[in-house]
């Protein structure tokens, strides 16, 4: 399906939604799009006990598993 007919029927539907449940899918959508920006920079891997503090960048298309990065 092209894209401008997934924004058309996506327009319709949110048009059919309550406020509340309008709400709930405009964060689930601003949630997708930090997740696709976040995939864009490169994958983030915590650094268990550093986890929120720190963080490991890899591009995209590294090539090593996270079990393989972690028992490194």
């Amino acid at each position: 399906m092209p894209h401008a007919e997934i924004r058309k029927e996506l327009l319709q539907k949110l048009d059919e939604l309550p406020e509340e449940a309008a709400r709930e899918a405009l964060d689930f959508v601003q949630f997708l799009a930090q997740k696709a920006a976040a995939e864009k920079r490169g994958k983030s891997h915590p650094l268990g006990l550093l986890k929120g503090k720190a963080s490991c960048r890899m591009a995209h298309d590294f090539a090593i598993s996270d079990e393989e990065f972690l028992g490194s």
